[in-house]
């Protein structure tokens, strides 16, 4: 390891939203009226929220709610699901405030200012807008679609996402994400216009930092024999375009070759920009080797297509996050098919790297090289989890009976299904303390607003 990061408590947690593939639902109002979010926004985590007013949230139709303003506190908060509802709680005090309720998703604009969230689950999901003080709650969307991996364009004007018409909002398995994206279209929708243009067919999209280009896994092509199934489950590329949708091509392609061939795995997924919008970190599934479902990191260059392998993990990738400055990235898997029967938290692992050195990493196939180096032991348990605006401190969603240095791996099963859980917070030299928040919902992701 080249740093040993020492817990340290709090209790939170956060989340990545998604979007809808139609115009905002304006049926009292003009589609060509105020734009829904000013289109001066700050970018980066470290900008100073904007506090929410008329100008900086969207305007008021039929289909805007006001759930009644809270207070947003001084000095950050994390934002999490806690029982369905997006809560805030204060970095300071520890103090809770619901900001929308029956969320399943959501993600905070560059600025800090507005929240994209998913209200209701599966196709009885919407995408909705609201302010951060958790008023002017607006409805953009109103079908039978399914959303997911929704990001704010740079300057807060727009979002792109990816839209279903699969039964399930589910992708927490190599079917369960074949079954949602192969029926999946990427959108950018502007807020100028409030009209959501399609940019093609696939999903996990993915808008690079510059604004200039976005990255997303294509729809799988072909079926597999290691399925029973006669839908497409494989066969895919990472697939760029410029942000109108033009001139599209694919550094990546997974056509099912092993570890160490050419073009290897089943399905590429999960793409995500470095910070200088120079390389695209990605997922790929290889498939089950030896009683256990074999995922590949790699990074590759967005000119000229060179990649390079960082490292491999079990199951499937639920997130994937650069630290502010690009110099370091943790991964959150679930190994949903553990070979012991195994579930809930037992089947979660968080790792932290940075992209420094080598370290040799030891597959099925063999022994192979990958770039950079741990920065902690892997967290067995550990769910999502939020850079806090530097380098060091993380936090995270641990299990509910956890303390720092308890299980250094999961040798013994917790028997803890899905039962929510606590927010620690990984910082560089400091002692544990105790949690500041417990209660988080079961695989909630986790952001932090300054």
């Amino acid at each position: 390891m080249n740093t040993k990061l020492i817990l340290i408590a709090i209790t939170l947690a956060g989340s990545v939203a998604c979007a809808a593939p139609i115009s905002p639902v304006v049926p009292n109002g003009d589609a060509t009226a105020t734009p829904l979010v000013a289109t001066t926004a700050t970018t980066g985590i470290e900008a100073s929220p904007t506090p929410a007013d008329a100008s900086a949230t969207p305007a008021a139709t039929a289909t805007t709610t006001s759930d009644g303003a809270s207070a947003v506190p001084t000095g950050g908060e994390l934002l999490l699901l806690h029982e369905d509802a997006l809560v805030g709680v204060a970095l300071t005090t520890g103090t809770m405030r619901q900001i929308s309720a029956d969320v399943s998703d959501f993600v905070v604009s560059p600025d800090g200012s507005l929240i994209a969230v998913i209200r209701g689950r599966d196709r009885n999901s919407q995408l909705w807008i609201v302010s951060r003080d958790g008023s002017k709650q607006q409805q953009l969307s109103d079908d039978q679609r399914v959303y997911a991996s929704m990001s704010w364009l740079p300057d807060g004007s727009g979002l792109v996402y990816a839209a279903s018409t699969a039964a399930s909002q589910n992708r927490t398995t190599w079917l369960d994400w074949a079954a949602f994206c192969r029926e999946s279209s990427i959108y950018l929708m502007s807020f100028t216009t409030r009209k959501a243009q399609p940019l093609g067919e696939g999903c996990d999209p993915a808008i690079s930092p510059d604004g200039r280009r976005i990255a997303y896994a294509t729809r799988p092509t072909r079926s597999d024999a290691q399925t029973f199934e006669t839908a497409n489950t494989a066969g895919n590329s990472i697939h760029l375009i410029n942000i109108k949708g033009e001139n599209g091509w694919n550094p990546v392609k997974a056509s099912g070759g092993d570890v160490g061939e050419k073009n290897p795995g089943l399905v590429a997924y999960q793409p995500v920009w470095s910070t200088d919008s120079k390389r695209i970190l990605y997922h790929v599934f290889i498939g089950m080797r030896i009683e256990v479902d074999v995922n590949l990191l790699s990074i590759v260059d967005a000119k000229d297509g060179t990649q390079t392998l960082l490292g491999s993990f079990a199951g499937w990738s639920r997130q994937l996050s650069l630290s502010p400055d690009g110099s370091a990235y943790g991964i959150a898997s679930q190994n949903t098919g553990d070979a012991r029967g195994f579930g809930g938290w037992d089947v979660w692992r968080t790792e932290f790297f940075d992209f420094t050195g080598e370290r040799e990493i030891f597959l099925p196939e063999g022994a192979f090289q990958a770039q950079g180096q741990d920065l902690v032991e892997p967290l067995w348990y550990g769910q999502r989890f939020a850079w806090l605006g530097n380098n060091s401190d993380i936090a995270i969603v641990m299990p509910p009976t956890w303390v720092p240095g308890d299980a250094p791996n999961n040798s013994e099963e917790l028997g803890m299904a899905d039962q929510p859980g606590n927010v620690w917070v990984l910082s560089l030299g400091d002692t544990p303390n105790a949690p500041l928040f417990e209660g988080v919902q079961f695989a909630s992701p986790i952001a932090y607003i300054p």
